[in-house]
């Protein structure tokens, strides 16, 4: 979208904003809302169009924990793109699933779920986020794209577990301080 780097203080009235959401962010997607449980059939297409990320059995996992989670969903046209679960322990949250529609990608949609998902963990005190993803000794594109994604939003390497996954892949895990 041609207004995708457009901040708030240059197209809106609040000049003195100092937040960087951006106008698709806002006005494209809208807000994210907490995810429901009527969300779980949109969350579990959403998974499904992510073929590169999400396995059968991944799939079925996310299903299996998705009542034990919270989360947000966030729409374009009145229709779900975009969603992100997570688990709080204390001061520490786990993204547990995050996925957007590959034809919403890169538009703003996961920054706009991760910053929705940061500043209520804030507002909790939790004090740090992990995530954990495939590592970079698998080489995998997809994944690739999506460490590129977190390293962007601020997180940094915490460690990595060898052999972790089923197929003997590496686990890498980041962490970001809130």
């Amino acid at each position: 979208m041609a207004m995708r780097n457009i901040a708030c203080g240059v197209a809106c009235r609040f000049k003195s904003c100092r937040r960087r959401f951006f106008v698709n962010e806002i006005f494209y997607m809208g807000l994210p809302r907490k995810a429901g449980k009527s969300d779980i059939g949109a969350i579990m297409e959403i998974a499904k169009a992510l073929r590169a990320w999400f396995t059968p059995a991944a799939r079925r996992n996310m299903r299996r924990s998705f009542n034990k989670q919270r989360g947000y969903v966030i729409e374009s046209g009145g229709k779900p793109v975009g969603f992100i679960l997570y688990r709080q322990w204390k001061r520490v949250a786990i993204v547990t699933w995050m996925g957007v529609l590959p034809g919403e990608q890169r538009k703003g949609a996961g920054s706009t779920l991760l910053r929705a998902m940061e500043a209520a963990l804030k507002k909790s005190r939790v004090r740090v986020v992990k995530v954990s993803t495939l590592s970079h000794t698998t080489p995998y594109v997809p994944y690739e794209r999506t460490r590129k994604f977190y390293r962007k939003m601020g997180f940094r390497k915490l460690r990595i577990d060898r052999e972790y996954y089923p197929d003997g892949s590496d686990r890498l895990v980041l962490s970001k301080n809130l």
